[in-house]
């Protein structure tokens, strides 16, 4: 079967939309777009045929993502509280008919082999009246939804364009800074899920956090299935609420839900625990995370390195400020050497962090260089690329595989790691990437990680990467404290800024961190 590919080009291009300028109060959004012309419209590699299909080339706007659909520049923001009423308006329409825009591709997850897939489905609500109302849950008792709109709409005759836009929302107000709702309701408590034999091992690191002024909470495992552990947190919760949690514990020893992804049917995940506000709610009201560990020796190693991470107590800190990035180099707007820079931006500008990069294909990106930096040591570690579990395969030459990790030495800054790869971050003794990093150790201690955060199956392509970034944009302003409270607002970030939200809140599902979520940024 032969595949025709048709390129299309529109040669009498004008500049469309230099600034977008909006202002919000309370549940009020006003847009308007200044010098609303097209600049260009061309088709990217698409077999498509019926309608006469355009990019929208926006310089630095966004287009929404959501497979199948058209692809339209947008605006989408978090609103608190109970939407009463709906005023929305779109003003000055220009009609382009016979033109289409793009529809988004479907991508394939980071480890599946099949090809990028291009079809155009019915237009969403989003693209036929402009916006979209779509409920979240609550959080910490605060009911959210996200709102995106689009002064672009889809009709059978083509494409509408439309000069302004305003929109209110009356009963709600929009979420401007999500870490000011965090740090409201902040309780200064710290619950610790653990079998009872783990306690005495648990003691320093328990120590630690009440110096610190942190109250501990407890709950003592007594094999428990989820739904049960679920109910005793959940009621924990209601009367004494709390901020942090850490399950001690790999998915066997303290049962994870298995729920169904757009990726696996039966992902592990940790999510619902600490969801407080009923079946819908989507949103974890607590920074969570496990240490999956076997026996109180690995816990006992695991506590070392997160207290010589917070006293900054090293042998060798000569990797204090030093980022490791790992890229594969494959995807497309973003390619992960885009996603790769992107991560690294923040970190550097506004932190000083000295970037070392190692990019598939490039002759210094095999695995002895990766091996050679993390000896040296790095206070930060982002990876994208592919992920098989047990080796991080996105590198020039022989993949680096967990059995190389014997070579990592003790001495140095060990990172916090952001993986963006599947099946990684799976929480149990299988040879997994991250579960071996935070137990490795030499003869002279603990070597490998000092946090872990990565996803339990195969994942999605964008919203893991775009959530990695938005986690450093949340470190580089030092607007967490906590690494818990980092990676909880990066993916709210995630969520409020993804236009497709099933994808976006999926990865709240299968993402976990390895490690304390209490444990305190020094950066």
């Amino acid at each position: 079967m032969k595949i025709l590919f048709f390129f299309f080009a529109v040669f009498s291009t004008q500049v469309f939309a230099q600034n977008w300028h909006q202002s919000h109060t309370g549940g009020e959004l006003k847009w308007s777009l200044n010098e609303f012309q097209f600049r260009s419209f061309k088709q990217p590699l698409s077999p498509l045929q019926g309608s006469l299909f355009r990019d929208i080339n926006l310089k630095g706007i966004e287009l929404t993502k959501a497979a199948g659909q058209p692809q339209v520049p947008f605006h989408s923001f978090i609103v608190a509280g109970e939407i009463e009423e709906v005023d929305f308006k779109l003003e000055e329409a220009e009609a382009f008919n016979g033109i289409q825009a793009s529809p988004a591709p479907t991508m394939p997850c980071r480890c599946s082999r099949d090809q990028i897939k291009w079809e155009a489905k019915k237009p969403s609500l989003l693209h036929t009246r402009g916006y979209d109302i779509q409920p979240l849950g609550d959080f910490r008792g605060i009911k959210l939804s996200r709102v995106i709109v689009t002064p672009f709409l889809s009709t059978p005759q083509g494409l509408v364009a439309h000069r302004s836009l305003s929109l209110n929302l009356k009963g709600a107000k929009i979420v401007d800074d999500f870490q000011a709702l965090w740090e409201n309701s902040q309780t200064g408590r710290h619950l610790i899920i653990a079998r009872k034999n783990y306690f005495e091992a648990l003691r320093p690191l328990i120590e630690r956090r009440q110096e610190q002024g942190t109250e501990i909470l407890t709950i003592e495992y007594r094999g428990q299935n989820f739904y049960e552990l679920k109910s005793e947190i959940a009621e924990l919760y209601q009367n004494i609420p709390f901020d942090f949690a850490l399950i001690i514990g790999d998915e066997n020893a303290i049962p994870s839900e298995y729920v169904r992804t757009a990726a696996d049917p039966s992902t592990p995940s940790d999510l619902k625990y600490f969801t407080m506000g009923g079946v819908y709610d989507q949103l974890p009201d607590v920074a969570y995370g496990r240490m999956v560990v076997e026996n109180t020796q690995q816990l006992s190693r695991q506590i070392q390195k997160i207290i010589a991470y917070e006293d900054q107590s090293y042998r060798n800190d000569s990797g204090l400020n030093q980022i490791l990035s790992i890229a594969s180099n494959e995807g497309s707007n973003p390619t992960d050497f885009d996603y790769a820079r992107q991560m690294v931006a923040p970190l550097q500008n506004q932190l000083g962090f000295r970037p070392q990069y190692f990019f598939q294909g490039e002759a210094r990106a095999r695995a002895s260089d990766i091996l050679q930096a993390l000896t040296s040591g790095a206070q930060w570690l982002n990876y994208i690329g592919h992920g098989v579990g047990d080796s991080w395969p996105s590198i020039t030459g022989e993949a680096l595989s967990i059995d190389r990790f014997d070579e990592l030495s003790s001495e140095g800054v060990k990172p916090i790691v952001i993986d963006v790869a599947c099946q990684n971050g799976r929480l149990r003794f299988d040879r997994r990437i991250g579960v071996s990093l935070m137990n490795q150790f030499d003869d002279e201690g603990p070597t490998g990680a000092v946090a872990y955060y990565g996803g339990s199956v195969d994942i999605t392509w964008h919203p893991p990467a775009v959530m990695a970034v938005r986690i450093n944009e949340v470190v580089a302003q030092r607007r967490a404290r906590t690494i818990g409270e980092a990676l909880l607002l990066g993916q709210l970030k995630l969520v409020e800024t993804y236009d497709d939200l099933p994808s976006a809140l999926e990865n709240l599902v299968w993402y976990h961190l390895q490690g304390d979520p209490a444990m305190e940024l020094d950066l």
